[in-house]
């Protein structure tokens, strides 16, 4: 199967150096939404149980990722490309777990009253963790505290896991040939991109993708 997220680039993926990197891999996809309650009151007369002020600690708390373990694919481009990754934020988001605070809702009324506390808000986050590491050992290390009081709850939409393809196959070796051919000076490697593709579901079922 041929799809999407491998590229040719002479920055993204090593600085001066034509690299082509072959997506072999993903990360997890993860979203999670976080909700949190409180007590409607009057904007001017602060309270303890502010529904926004629960869900902001909250997020610091979730986005206050450990360190991650290199995924495989990932320690395999290391000696690929003799050199370390460029430091943007595409390399960044494939050698660490990330979060993403992609929305914020809250308030009351339309348009939203400034004056008014509301009695609850939600937030979304978009974080892959790396190297498939299990989401509630990730995020939310500290939630047994919210769940106690019962003001901050969580659902999260993780996509099926899967294994990378190897880079040893006929498909890739042709791959291989095919850019070398064209640039025979290129570094060609296997690669995991950030974000999910249609390979991560064919993976699961068998696919050389």
């Amino acid at each position: 199967m041929l799809d999407e997220g491998g590229f040719g680039t002479r920055s993204i993926l090593a600085a001066d150096k034509l690299v082509f990197g072959i997506e072999v891999g993903e990360k997890q996809t993860l979203w999670l939404r976080v909700r949190a309650k409180g007590t409607a009151a009057h904007g001017s007369q602060p309270i303890p149980d502010n529904a926004n002020v629960t869900l902001l600690t909250a997020l610091g708390k979730a986005m206050a990722l450990p360190p991650a373990k290199p995924h495989p694919v990932v320690a395999e481009m290391y000696p690929n490309i003799g050199a370390p990754l460029a430091a943007n934020k595409y390399t960044a988001a494939i050698q660490v777990n990330t979060a993403s605070l992609t929305t914020l809702t809250a308030g009351v009324g339309s348009p939203v009253k400034v004056n008014v506390i509301p009695s609850a808000s939600e937030a979304t986050l978009d974080c892959p963790p790396a190297a498939g590491r299990e989401c509630g050992r990730v995020y939310f290390r500290n939630e047994g505290a919210h769940q106690r009081s019962a003001r901050v709850g969580r659902d999260h939409q993780p996509a099926g896991r899967s294994r990378p393809s190897s880079s040893g196959t006929p498909l890739f070796e042709a791959m291989r040939r095919a850019i070398l051919k064209s640039h025979p000076d290129a570094i060609v490697t296997p690669m995991l991109v950030p974000h999910g593709t249609d390979s991560n579901k064919l993976r699961a079922k068998g696919l050389i993708s």
